[in-house]
């Protein structure tokens, strides 16, 4: 049995989330950014995770509003309020990055950034759990 196309796109947000956080350890662990932060730091071979985390970032927001937008026209409630808190969490993580990166590198807002990718993780197994439930159900 075929597996629906919203349950793939929650599958595929799960692995791009995973990918993004492991990338994002990498940049916080191993990346020097130089404070204040210069536009040629873009430029230099350091920034290259960071610039991949951020990329990465942006299509797992495009993704997750794509998956909220699929919940709506499904028309389940619940399903289309955790996928709108999931979005909701990635913004917050995607915020928090960016005032990490661009005041200071403050600690807070790196914990902020893995937090909120908890919170935006587990926004999603609810909805996928009912999709596989009602393949199997079917």
């Amino acid at each position: 049995m075929a597996m629906p196309l919203f349950s793939m796109l929650i599958m595929l947000q799960f692995t791009l989330l995973l990918i993004e956080f492991v990338i994002g350890m990498a940049v916080n662990l191993y990346v020097s950014i130089p404070e204040p932060l210069k536009g040629s730091f873009f430029m230099s071979s350091s920034a290259v995770a960071l610039l991949v985390h951020i990329g990465l970032g942006a299509l797992v927001a495009v993704l997750g509003v794509l998956i909220f937008f699929m919940a709506l026209m499904k028309g389940n409630r619940r399903n289309i309020l955790f996928t709108a808190f999931a979005f909701i969490f990635v913004v917050a993580a995607a915020i928090s990055g960016l005032v990490f990166l661009f005041d200071g590198q403050n600690p807070a807002f790196s914990l902020f950034m893995a937090v909120f990718f908890v919170f935006a993780f587990s926004a999603y197994l609810f909805p996928l759990a009912q999709s596989v439930k009602g393949q199997i159900q079917s």
